[in-house]
């Protein structure tokens, strides 16, 4: 019962919709958009980083006991162009949003779209051909309490 189990039913959300997700145990190949869990590795081009909230107490209980939690999932979508970052992340808002991730020892709410940013220039890499990667962020949020 720890927010990395909640971490990992997120990540089983993004396998299951086709997303590669590339966590501490490695990248498991295959083809797909790669989905990280923190930091990433290498240069891709495209890829989504998943950053995830340590779970906030929003409720307790008179015996001050924590009742629910609230969690952030905050991804930041890359692509070469700005269409493709919005591609990418409305096929990570289909993945997520109203899913339910399923952790033991927790109860989850649906994730529900909280905030979308336009894609931007990233001007903190290097350019290609005069050109800036771009990227755009997807947040949803959901709550979670322990059974």
């Amino acid at each position: 019962m720890t927010a990395q189990s909640l971490a990992a039913a997120v990540g089983a959300l993004f396998t299951a919709s086709g997303f590669v997700w590339v966590s501490t145990a490695g990248d498991p190949g295959g083809g797909g958009v790669r989905a990280y869990d923190g930091q990433v590795l290498g240069s891709p081009a495209v890829f989504v980083r998943v950053g995830q909230t340590l779970p906030k107490v929003t409720s307790r209980s008179l015996a001050r006991t924590r009742q629910a939690h609230w969690c952030l999932v905050r991804c930041t979508v890359t692509g070469r162009a700005a269409e493709e970052v919005r591609v990418i992340a409305q096929d990570v808002i289909d993945a997520l949003e109203g899913a339910r991730p399923a952790a033991a020892g927790w109860q989850t709410t649906p994730l529900a779209l909280l905030n979308t940013r336009e894609p931007t220039e990233d001007r903190d890499v290097a350019a290609t051909n005069g050109r800036w990667p771009m990227f755009g962020v997807v947040e949803l949020e959901y709550t979670a309490t322990l059974t």
